[in-house]
């Protein structure tokens, strides 16, 4: 991508995104990273993030790093898989010094 594509996808931006400012130094720093890329696949994933997210593309997005995996919302079964592998239950002291702690700050008092 040129730097003149750029400034057209900056462009674009500008358009969907009020707050989106340019400057020489983000149109540089910018296309150190897109220089890759090619426009039309920028301009595509531009125009997909913009029906999606009402804050301005990050470089990430527009260079298609992975961005849409990291917004993904698991649902109820994914969850379900998450929570199972990833968490380690806490030991039944630890919970008991939880559950003190909780009805310490609820005033509730133990006969």
């Amino acid at each position: 991508m040129t730097k003149n594509e750029l400034f057209t996808i900056f462009e674009l931006i500008i358009v969907y995104y009020d707050q989106f400012e340019i400057d020489q130094k983000k149109v540089d720093a910018r296309h150190e990273v897109l220089r890759t890329c090619s426009f039309e696949k920028v301009k595509e994933r531009l125009l997909s993030f913009v029906s999606v997210s009402t804050f301005p593309p990050k470089v990430s997005d527009l260079a298609g790093s992975g961005a849409a995996v990291s917004r993904a919302i698991p649902d109820y079964q994914e969850t379900v898989v998450i929570l199972k592998t990833h968490q380690k239950p806490a030991a039944n002291k630890v919970i008991q010094q939880e559950l003190a702690n909780m009805r310490n700050i609820l005033g509730i008092r133990r006969a």
